[in-house]
């Protein structure tokens, strides 16, 4: 019995010119992604020989840092140097504190992004991408923009800048003094007030009210991640704050936390005064102070981040 000849199989033209153009295509694309990489890695290696602005004082979790132009997010360690044009950013549960080379600091709490960088005239310039900064400068004045709104803080002045996503910000002036540059005008902002930065549309799910309108709390003390050392436990700790536009069913709400996400508050104050002195044990603490009614519960007038003040507070032993 013959055997029966069997012909190998040929794909069609039309298949062998598809895969050869799909292949050509991933080849691209690996190409193009390790020149991105390679790119990348050798600014990453250049900024290392560059003269840094300021270094990463303390850290929670994950800080990750993005060159100016580059792709790639880096994680930071403690002490990691920082440069110029630096864009740095936290994740969820984290934080971070950068100090710079001319006395001035910025604290950034969890899920915020700023990128940072410093002029020829020696002033921090901190640019607010997203979320919450608090900026203390030392003596040199220092710089907060937002969408195009610049404010220039004093020297030893210290403020809050936050914004809600939607293009609404608010600027909180703790010390010192601020002048708000915004659509061509020029604005004082003295210590204890707060003023609007960005856009307020008065659309639905939007901030309609102005800073001047709200109920709103100005913080003085403590200063966002700030930091308290005592030989002797428990530990009378400062808190102050200016109030604006309060009517008499208006008061102030004072939640101190051990965790920032506020589900174990250890103490809850009231107040109709400007300050309160709150004895702590040695630990980490989140505090938040914002305006509540008596008509409100325990919720504040507002759930807009915009209208709460948050920070964080260290109570350590002192070493001596």
């Amino acid at each position: 019995m013959k055997k029966k000849r069997t012909t190998p199989y040929k794909p069609a033209i039309k298949t062998r010119i598809a895969d050869v153009l799909i292949t050509l295509l991933c080849v691209s694309g690996l190409l193009f992604m390790g020149t991105l990489f390679y790119r990348d890695l050798i600014k990453m290696l250049d900024k290392e020989a560059a003269i840094p602005i300021g270094s990463l004082a303390r850290k929670n979790n994950v800080v990750l840092r993005q060159q100016m132009d580059g792709l790639l997010w880096t994680r930071l360690t403690p002490e990691s140097p920082v440069y110029n044009n630096d864009a740095i950013r936290t994740g969820s549960l984290s934080d971070a504190v950068i100090t710079f080379v001319n006395g001035d600091s910025v604290g950034l709490p969890e899920n915020c992004a700023a990128r940072i960088a410093m002029d020829a005239n020696n002033r921090t310039r901190i640019e607010l991408l997203e979320g919450s900064i608090s900026v203390k400068s030392k003596k040199a004045e220092a710089i907060v923009a937002y969408e195009g709104q610049t404010a220039i803080i004093s020297g030893g002045g210290a403020v809050q800048a936050v914004c809600d996503g939607s293009g609404a910000a608010l600027l909180r002036v703790a010390t010192g003094r601020a002048i708000l540059f915004s659509d061509g005008k020029t604005r004082l902002v003295a210590a204890g007030t707060a003023v609007n930065i960005g856009a307020f549309d008065g659309t639905a799910g939007s901030v309609a009210r102005t800073a001047e309108e709200n109920a709103l709390v100005v913080v003085h003390s403590p200063l966002p991640n700030h930091e308290v050392t005592s030989a002797e436990f428990p530990v009378p700790a400062p808190f102050s704050w200016t109030t604006a536009n309060f009517s008499q069913e208006d008061y102030v709400r004072l939640d101190i936390a051990l965790d920032r996400r506020f589900s174990r508050i250890v103490r809850t104050i009231d107040s109709p005064f400007s300050s309160v002195s709150v004895d702590l044990a040695e630990g980490t603490y989140w505090w938040r102070i914002y305006p509540a009614r008596d008509d409100s519960g325990s919720a504040p007038i507002s759930a807009n981040v915009l209208d709460i003040s948050t920070g964080m507070l260290s109570v350590r032993r002192d070493p001596q």
